[in-house]
């Protein structure tokens, strides 16, 4: 039987990808719509949970993401196994690899509602990505992860058609690299339950400003790269859009007049979510 635990609104999951500050002020000034924290333990190594309870209130997802899917992780299987049911005794969810963690060792320890189960790999079409939520789906989770690396946006569209036919709300798609980072903001109003971002730790002489976390929620922040045309208002005060369109430094998230989704009305303007806050670094949407 599936797990499935329905949300009524995107949760947002951020992202840790390098090691917490001291302070946790990274952690702590993360929007209050946040839900989880995803800790990347192949990039930022072993961090004591309840140092990151002490900063974020949410909860703590574990992902141990192997070479092979796109990770840092490249030690044996049996270690990787032992980390994830280790991990599970302090993590409120376990991310766990389709094509190598789904045994019964590991499931046995670690229930269906506090399973991940994703698959990271080469874009297809999204006939192909139904068979690809086959192999996901032989064992029960909260959530069912499907994320192809693309180079062509035509690529990072498949992703999107294919969650949009599933219709399934323990399932989100969308593409990773450079021709496929919009799609994770347009997954949850296709139907996926959750929206990734990303934790962003600053220097300390970056400013005020440029603390924000990289969280979707609305507008577009200043200095951001458009993801579709890759105008960007920190080059100059006037860029040129390659789809043919200008945009102006002050009048930011602009592509007005150009093609690509990034058309989106400034900060002031309401986001999926409705919370009424910004996108900083996320781009357009």
């Amino acid at each position: 039987m599936r797990v499935r635990e329905i949300v009524p609104e995107v949760a947002l999951i951020a992202t840790l990808t390098r090691p917490p500050s001291r302070s946790g002020e990274e952690l702590t000034a993360l929007p209050a719509r946040v839900r989880f924290v995803e800790v990347r333990a192949d990039r930022v190594g072993s961090v004591d949970p309840g140092v990151l309870r002490r900063h974020f209130n949410g909860k703590l997802v574990y992902s141990l993401r192997s070479r092979r899917e796109g990770g840092s992780f490249d030690g044996e299987l049996a270690a990787r196994h032992e980390r994830l049911i280790a991990a599970a005794e302090r993590y409120d969810r376990v991310d766990l690899e389709a094509e190598r963690d789904l045994v019964p060792r590991v499931l046995e320890r670690i229930p269906p509602e506090r399973r991940v189960i994703s698959w990271h790999g080469t874009a297809a079409d999204r006939w192909d990505y139904r068979d690809r939520l086959g192999v996901l789906d032989r064992a029960a989770a909260w959530l069912y992860r499907v994320v192809p690396t693309v180079t062509h946006t035509a690529e990072a569209l498949a992703a999107l058609e294919f969650l949009a036919d599933l219709g399934r709300r323990d399932v989100t798609a969308f593409a990773a690299g450079p021709a496929g980072t919009w799609t994770s903001l347009l997954a949850p109003r296709l139907g996926a339950p959750v929206a990734f971002g990303a934790v962003e730790r600053r220097e300390p002489d970056a400013g005020r400003s440029a603390r924000r976390s990289s969280l979707p929620t609305t507008g577009c922040h200043r200095s951001s790269r458009c993801a579709s045309c890759s105008a960007s208002s920190a080059r100059s005060s006037r860029a040129r859009c390659p789809r043919g369109s200008t945009t102006r430094r002050t009048a930011w998230p602009a592509c007005r007049r150009c093609t690509c989704p990034s058309r989106r009305s400034a900060s002031k303007t309401s986001g999926p979510t409705g919370c009424g806050q910004v996108w900083p670094r996320w781009g357009c949407l």
